[in-house]
């Protein structure tokens, strides 16, 4: 069995967190423009309008600080989860916010990860 360096499983584990915030950007991305089509905005479009730009951001960040997008991405799934119960809109914002939350960990484990191989050496 081959033993990966603390370094390495950080890099693919940023990889696939990255891909995943990618992934769900462009999908609040469609998302947004579908709701900016209808023209008549309620709470839950604009959630869908605020969560996009703090994925974004996230992705956007990620580049170079991981804890600060893992943050991001954990504090959005929060306020996507929580609208679904306060404002029952759109019930499909579990699913986005648990694939976030999924992000948002790989991010902060590639983070302690990268940092414990750095102070190790």
């Amino acid at each position: 069995m081959t033993k990966y360096s603390p370094s390495r499983l950080a890099k693919v584990m940023r990889r696939i967190a990255q891909v995943i915030g990618w992934s769900v950007t462009g999908f609040l991305f469609l998302a947004s423009l579908i709701n900016l089509n209808y023209g008549k905005l309620v709470v839950g479009d604009v959630l869908v309008l605020v969560s996009f730009g703090i994925t974004l951001a996230g992705c956007i960040v990620s580049r170079w600080q991981e804890w600060l997008a893992g943050i991001l991405f954990i504090l959005t799934a929060v306020t996507l989860v929580t609208s679904v119960f306060v404002y029952r809109y759109y019930p499909w914002y579990k699913g986005v916010g648990v694939v976030l939350v999924v992000a948002g960990v790989l991010f902060l484990l590639s983070w302690w990860l990268s940092e414990k191989a750095r102070s190790s050496v």
